[in-house]
């Protein structure tokens, strides 16, 4: 039986223990840790390039020399350059990474949906660690049972390596 879970700051996670885990892909928010901005280069095309290099007025070829440069495995497609390990755009403001261009990014910096079942978003989610209010288990409202299931889970996942260590002391993830 699905489990739908809140936290205290209004987020619901619907989780399903037969399952092993959280049954939509998209459901939890961004984590702004930047690891996909990190790991990926975003693909672009021409029309995103044009439309990016004007909006932040920057000559297009001078957009296409200092941004960009050619995907070689599909004709007409760009990637976004990485400069010191990250998306040249990406920038970090008090622990969290921001986009500089958010408003106008690519469709595929668009289209991405943070999820749990995403390596990126459970990496970033273990670097950031304690500061997440809306996963640990102190901010859920379960029974034990449920409580367990979803500790369970977690451990699945491998997010417990960094949060679980101080939940299991205090018995809130222990078993029933």
């Amino acid at each position: 039986m699905p489990i739908l879970l809140r936290t205290r700051d209004g987020l619901s996670l619907e989780y399903d223990p037969k399952l092993g885990g959280f049954k939509h892909a998209g459901t939890v928010p961004c984590l702004q840790c930047g690891t996909c901005c990190s790991r990926w280069q975003a693909q672009v095309n021409a029309r995103e390039i044009a439309a990016i290099a004007e909006t932040m007025g920057v000559p297009l070829a001078e957009f296409y020399g200092q941004y960009i440069r050619e995907y070689p495995v599909r004709p007409d497609t760009y990637l976004i350059r990485h400069k010191d390990g990250a998306c040249v755009f990406l920038r970090r403001e008090g622990g969290r990474a921001l986009c500089a261009i958010h408003s106008f990014k690519p469709e595929v910096c668009r289209a991405w949906k943070p999820s749990l079942a995403r390596k990126e978003c459970r990496d970033g989610l273990r670097r950031l660690g304690q500061g997440l209010q809306f996963l640990t288990p102190d901010n859920l409202n379960l029974s034990l049972e449920e409580m367990a299931a979803f500790c369970q889970s977690l451990r699945d996942y491998s997010i417990m390596e960094q949060i679980g260590s101080r939940y299991e002391q205090k018995e809130t993830c222990s078993s029933p």
